[in-house]
């Protein structure tokens, strides 16, 4: 490992971080796209964790609370994107019990239904269907999407 390519890999991942928050995977995949060795780009995460400018435990709640700002979406779609950043099972769980407003989740659903179609009077199959399958892909379970869509064909 020479010393211009741990600087190199350095400033590449604080190049990264500049622009958000990223978990120990995302830098970790993006150094080894560029090219750079196993052993520096775990030197540079070793010095990222150090000086916490990487930390997956803040990064899972940051995430959380910006999607639910940004797009709302039900627990099982926000749990796939952690992991599909790299994070623990256990830190998503730690995240979750301290971000997710676990109460919310027909209020949430409810809202989105309405933002999306309206004061609609006709509803059919079809139209329950397509909130379902909204719904759905959202990532809200489907004890919460039959409740939401029931209480809001009655209203």
């Amino acid at each position: 490992m020479n010393d211009k390519e741990l600087q190199s890999a350095k400033a590449a991942a604080y190049r990264l971080l500049s622009f958000r928050d990223r978990s120990c995977h995302e830098i970790q995949s993006r150094l080894c796209q560029k090219g750079y060795c196993e052993e520096v780009i775990d030197n540079v995460l070793e010095g990222l964790k150090y000086y916490n400018y990487i930390n997956d435990e803040r990064f899972a709640c940051q995430w959380i609370r910006y999607r639910l700002e940004t797009k709302p979406m039900g627990e099982f779609r926000l749990r796939q994107e952690l992991k599909e950043k790299g994070i623990m099972p256990s830190v998503i769980d730690t995240a979750f019990e301290h971000e997710f407003p676990f109460q919310s989740q027909e209020e949430m659903a409810l809202a989105l239904l309405k933002q999306r179609y309206g004061n609609e009077e006709d509803y059919d199959k079809t139209m329950k269907r397509r909130m379902g399958g909204f719904l759905q892909r959202r990532g809200f379970s489907y004890r919460v999407i039959h409740k939401v869509i029931t209480q809001y064909m009655k209203k």
